[in-house]
């Protein structure tokens, strides 16, 4: 481990109600993009944001198991003292990320 978190309670909320899985497993890791690559490989389930699978899904790495449910939602911010003071690098940046996250669509 690296000192990060292992998300071993999964929050659900199927039609508006809460529901909190703990789950066990013999393979724990703090790296997302490993459980990632572990998912892809066969090697069990995970739980990970749209935004890290949807293209793993589009093209058929990596199934929903349970479609139409959602999980935790996890706001993506992009914090500056003030939008005046943003910086053309900054700016294009925000920019390019309003862009990608205009063609993440939940859809699995």
């Amino acid at each position: 481990m690296a000192g990060g978190t292992i998300y071993d309670n999964w929050i659900f909320e199927p039609e508006g109600k809460r529901q909190t899985i703990s789950v066990r497993s013999v393979m724990t890791s703090d790296d997302g993009d490993l459980i990632r690559r572990w998912a892809i490989d066969g090697r069990g389930i995970s739980y990970k944001s749209w935004l890290d699978v949807h293209q793993d899904v589009a093209s058929g790495r990596l199934e929903p198991i349970l479609p139409g449910v959602t999980g935790e939602l996890y706001p993506l911010n992009m914090i500056c003292p003030h939008r005046e003071q943003l910086s053309p690098i900054v700016r294009r940046l925000r920019e390019t990320l309003l862009g990608y996250l205009s063609g993440v669509n939940y859809n699995p």
